[in-house]
């Protein structure tokens, strides 16, 4: 994100939520600042039919913090050694430094970005996947998939909120 999302901000982010088809509500004393876990109901309205117009409790973890473009950049210019170990099993491999990031149009972006915001999910997927591509559309910024490996910038991500709804189910809440 070019800059830290305002908690002020909260309002519209629930509103395109809505309009994405999830109707979400944090804890009442949610803020972007805030580091841990944050519960989540969701109310969807997309999806599978089953699963619509009923409440569902879930979350995600939440931690922002800055994010530096050419610190990062540097760090992946410098190849890392291959341990003895490593050699060991695999051969020696050369590693090679990289020019980019990603490439050079999202590294485009990527530098004007000077917070991330880090959403670990659990058991549900689509919600986390959703505040954070609503997230990008409203800051500017760029969605980072990280299991995939992918970036997304806020239109893409938000392309991709109907196709996740598709195969999604409550996650499942221990009692």
């Amino acid at each position: 994100m070019p800059f830290a999302p305002e908690d002020r901000r909260l309002p519209e982010l629930l509103s395109k939520l809505e309009a994405e088809g999830l109707s979400c509500l944090p804890q009442s004393d949610f803020s972007f600042q805030d580091q841990g876990f944050i519960p989540i109901k969701v109310s969807p309205k997309i999806g599978p039919e089953e699963f619509r117009n009923k409440v569902y409790e879930t979350g995600f973890e939440i931690y922002l913090a800055p994010f530096d473009y050419k610190k990062t950049l540097e760090e992946l210019k410098k190849p890392t050694k291959q341990t003895w170990l490593n050699k060991l099993l695999v051969g020696k491999r050369e590693q090679i430094a990289k020019d980019f990031i990603v490439d050079q149009e999202t590294d485009k972006e990527l530098s004007k970005q000077t917070q991330e915001l880090h959403l670990v999910y659990r058991d549900d997927y689509l919600v986390p996947f959703a505040f954070a591509a609503v997230l990008s559309d409203l800051t500017n910024g760029l969605l980072f998939e990280s299991e995939a490996g992918e970036y997304f910038k806020p239109k893409q991500a938000l392309a991709e909120i109907p196709k996740l709804a598709k195969d999604w189910s409550p996650p499942v809440v221990d009692s």
